[in-house]
């Protein structure tokens, strides 16, 4: 696509709207003009509770994780535009069904940058949570989460009504369009690092684990099934930088990095089941 991009002239604008947040886009250039010092790692967690079933039946990696591994890469690039890219990744895939894609993961990346990411989601939650994305520097901790704005020491960036997000990003497109100078929010080639951190992930875990009963609650309320203590565990594994095979949970199943380099297709070693 982005070959058929150069060879036309032309552009896209992929539609993930958590780009054209201001409060991320100030915040990233904070962080470029050092109001952290050197970042060491960006910690990320999304949490719903959806019984496990995701929106389109892809599995929570591409769905839910995909803006969390991409505004992850975002805050991970060395300018104000660029989005850093894996050179390896780890991955863990469950599911609380006996098949289908996961309905929870997590992994750990290393990046060009040097920054490491850590990013947990799960359908599988006992109760709904706002995204959350942690940016840890050696002089200092920033913040960006759903509803909230972005918080860095001395300063609160508040948040934009995510209705309007899209809107935004479209707004941007037409100007461009119609020749401004201004960047592009969220041109194809950016999503790259993303795309590499989710296959990344299923390639590092070649399989998506099936939780066994012991493992899951179901709720009273909705009468949905959903992780034993998955609202507080993940969220502790994301900002410690943990998988969660390191958490002491007996369901889970430890992985290894997978190599990024000269990657070109998916799946090499990801098998779905």
């Amino acid at each position: 696509l982005i070959a058929l991009e150069e060879e036309t002239e032309r552009f896209v604008v992929v539609d993930l709207s958590d780009a054209a947040r201001p409060e991320a886009v100030m915040l990233k250039h904070r962080l470029c003009e050092g109001a952290l010092g050197t970042i060491r790692a960006v910690h990320a967690h999304g949490r719903m509770a959806l019984g496990g079933q995701s929106f389109s039946g892809e599995g929570v990696l591409p769905e839910l994780g995909l803006e969390l591994m991409n505004m992850a890469a975002y805050l991970a690039g060395d300018d104000p535009y660029e989005f850093a890219i894996p050179l390896s990744v780890q991955g863990e895939c469950y599911r609380i069904a006996d098949s289908g894609p996961e309905d929870t993961a997590c992994l750990r990346a290393k990046t060009v940058t040097g920054i490491e990411l850590c990013i947990h989601a799960t359908y599988a939650a006992e109760q709904q949570h706002p995204r959350q994305w942690r940016i840890v520097g050696d002089k200092g901790i920033a913040s960006l989460t759903d509803g909230e704005g972005a918080n860095l020491p001395g300063a609160h960036l508040p948040p934009t009504d995510p209705d309007a997000l899209s809107t935004l990003l479209l707004r941007r497109f037409i100007e461009v369009i119609q020749g401004s100078d201004e960047p592009l929010l969220m041109p194809l080639a950016e999503l790259e690092g993303a795309i590499l951190l989710l296959n990344g992930a299923q390639e590092s875990a070649q399989q998506t684990v099936s939780i066994p009963e012991s493992g899951l609650c179901e709720s009273a309320s909705t009468r949905t099934k959903f992780i034993n203590h998955i609202d507080t565990v993940l969220v502790d594994a994301a900002i410690t930088g943990r998988m969660l095979s390191q958490c002491e949970l007996p369901w889970t199943r430890a992985t290894k990095p997978f190599d990024m380099t000269g990657y070109e297709a998916f799946p090499q070693q990801y098998e779905a089941k």
